[in-house]
């Protein structure tokens, strides 16, 4: 079964990089203010009562728009921190993020399986 997400947008955030392809500051013609974990948790409440939310359907979080590994490993901590009790109850069954393939190492992957 298709899993409902609910989406959290970290526009160009840890990306050091500025590709033309990517860059999000010049598509999107402002910076966003960062992501805060009460901003998750509000986003992950108002999106498991969400009325096109099916019951059997499994949640997952995901981050997107941005480079999530490369973040700082404490605001790594903190917005994942946000969804654990979300988890821990069962009522979300998984988070996805984005991230670049150079900024994946064997301690990053260690670090997002805990």
């Amino acid at each position: 079964m298709k899993p409902f997400v609910i989406p959290f947008f970290l526009p160009q955030q840890g990306c050091p990089h500025r590709c033309l392809y990517c860059n999000q500051h010049r598509s999107g013609g402002r910076r966003a203010e960062p992501l805060s974990p009460p901003a998750v948790t509000r986003g992950l409440e108002t999106g498991l009562n969400s009325p096109r939310r099916r019951p059997e359907a499994p949640v997952e979080a995901a981050f997107f728009g941005g480079t999530f590994t490369a973040l700082p490993r404490e605001r790594q901590a903190a917005l994942l921190g946000a969804c654990a009790p979300f988890l821990e109850s069962g009522r979300l069954q998984g988070v996805r993020l984005s991230t670049r393939p150079d900024a994946l190492s064997d301690e990053e992957i260690a670090f997002l399986g805990r």
